[in-house]
């Protein structure tokens, strides 16, 4: 796994791909996290990149990065995290996979924002995902494709061409669980039409094994029918 010194390296990071994706643990870039408290990293370059995510999609995608130990014996279901800027410092939540998405924060970046961490200097690294940023109770059949037509859009426009071979790939919206058989109901007009469970394996943002019923947006119902999204599930791209 090659390691990048500084957060400069989170444009190759996006193109190269996450975990979640299906890459190999070799094939993913990492970039080395610095500092304690006072300081992490420099909030610029995930400022932009996030910002930029965010416009190219309307706001239905986001940029998230993954907090991985970069040695044994360090905890990442312990993290606290805050993004200090100015006269603010606002605490990012971080889950306890170590997976974060990146605050869009005018003011901060405008004030030489940075992060901030509970950890040591080189306790840790960080991988780029890309993760929906859909309302849990908007998501529709229409939906699913206009959000992967917008992770490829906004993957595809940050990928310099010599790239783009090695780019990440985005073929689903995946409703996945923590166990397997949680039911994912398709209603329109207020009926079931369908349920199906959570019974594929894979793995989620935070490298931890999941079970995922996958949509790729061509499923046979109505554009407008509603996904029931299971309280105990989070919605992937994978």
């Amino acid at each position: 796994m090659s390691k990048l010194p500084q957060v400069i390296g989170l444009l190759a990071l996006l193109v190269s791909g996450a975990a979640s994706a299906g890459d190999s643990e070799d094939a993913v870039q990492s970039i080395e996290v610095k500092g304690t408290r006072t300081r992490l990293v420099s909030y610029k370059e995930p400022y932009d990149i996030a910002k930029k995510v965010q416009r190219a999609t309307d706001g239905r995608v986001a940029l998230g990065l993954r907090l991985v130990p970069s040695r044994p014996g360090v905890r990442v279901d312990d993290i606290k995290l805050w993004l200090d800027g100015g006269n603010e410092s606002i605490p990012v939540k971080v889950s306890d996979g170590g997976v974060f998405v990146v605050p869009v924060k005018d003011e901060i970046a405008a004030h030489d924002g940075q992060f901030a961490i509970n950890k040591q200097k080189g306790d840790l690294t960080a991988r780029v995902v890309i993760v929906p940023a859909i309302e849990r109770h908007a998501w529709t059949l229409g939906m699913v494709r206009k959000s992967i037509a917008d992770a490829k859009s906004a993957i595809d426009e940050f990928t310099p061409w010599y790239q783009k071979p090695f780019a990440m790939r985005v073929n689903t919206v995946s409703v996945c669980t923590k166990a397997a058989g949680e039911p994912v109901r398709i209603t329109q007009g207020g009926a079931v039409v369908a349920t199906l469970q959570t019974s594929d394996k894979a793995t989620n943002d935070a490298g931890q094994p999941v079970y995922c019923q996958h949509f790729k947006g061509d499923e046979q119902y109505d554009q407008a029918s509603v996904l029931g999204i299971p309280d105990d599930a989070e919605v992937l791209f994978l």
